[in-house]
């Protein structure tokens, strides 16, 4: 499944029609990294190798772009997409890396932390990056803060506990991105560039608000099938028409180690 009526389960279509839409913000993540020819970079959280694919090129023949993801199909796919003398591939887990102190120039994860588990240290991830990443080395992170969605229905209270729910329940970190800023700096990482970028939803069967949000907000009981059925058909509605608009802020931090 791709983004249409998107159900939660992430796989390859999805992650490659989300990264059309990223394009821009993709690439302010790679001008951030400062790659240069002969860089050692690495994408946590690769999936298909989208990423790493574009790092390589950036940092070229005699550099190193590496792909790390725990999912062996998406890897196994990375794999079979980019077949070149400076890509790599490894599955393993970003709080214990497959790789050396001091290795990479440049480390980026882009909306990994959202989907952590609660029970893992979000302290824990930002000091196994900072170990990988060399001295002066570029950190990179890339996250959604669902906190920040906002959608325009008529009836506002329940969009807001609806927006709410899938904020707290739906990600296992809702709220990573703007949880970035606080992160570098009690790890002693200086903060060289912050953005926040406004994703705008103009089509309702585009978001996350109609299939996943609707199946779990009436699996947890957060608001009635006479509201959601009402919810879905003003929308969808509000979609058809063109007049549809939501919009949800993402965060992009760059600092140095």
């Amino acid at each position: 499944m791709g983004i249409n009526n998107f159900d939660g389960n992430v796989n390859t279509d999805y992650l490659k029609e989300t990264a059309v839409k990223l394009g821009g913000l993709k690439t302010s993540s790679y001008e951030l990294m400062k790659l240069a020819d002969g860089n050692k970079v690495l994408d946590i959280g690769c999936g298909p190798g989208i990423d790493v694919g574009q790092l390589a090129e950036m940092v070229g023949d005699t550099g190193e772009a590496v792909g790390l993801d725990q999912d062996s199909v998406m890897l196994a796919e990375a794999q079979s997409s980019f077949q070149r003398r400076n890509v790599r591939f490894v599955q393993g887990s970003a709080i214990a890396m497959p790789f050396p102190d001091n290795y990479f120039d440049a480390v980026r994860a882009e909306r990994l932390f959202q989907v952590l588990p609660s029970s893992i240290n979000l302290d824990e991830v930002i000091r196994e990056i900072i170990r990988v990443t060399k001295p002066k080395g570029r950190i990179v992170l890339v996250d959604t803060d669902w906190g920040s969605a906002s959608l325009d229905y008529e009836d506002t209270e329940l969009t807001q506990r609806l927006l709410n729910f899938f904020a707290a329940k739906c990600r296992p970190n809702g709220y990573a991105g703007r949880q970035f800023f606080s992160l570098m700096k009690r790890n002693q990482l200086t903060v060289e560039a912050l953005q926040i970028v406004p994703y705008p939803m103009l089509n309702f069967e585009e978001t996350p608000y109609r299939q996943w949000l609707i199946k779990e907000a009436l699996n947890h009981g957060v608001a009635s099938e006479t509201e959601l059925n009402r919810w879905e058909t003003a929308l969808a509605a509000k979609s058809d028409r063109g007049e549809f608009f939501a919009v949800v802020n993402m965060v992009l931090i760059a600092g140095s180690k």
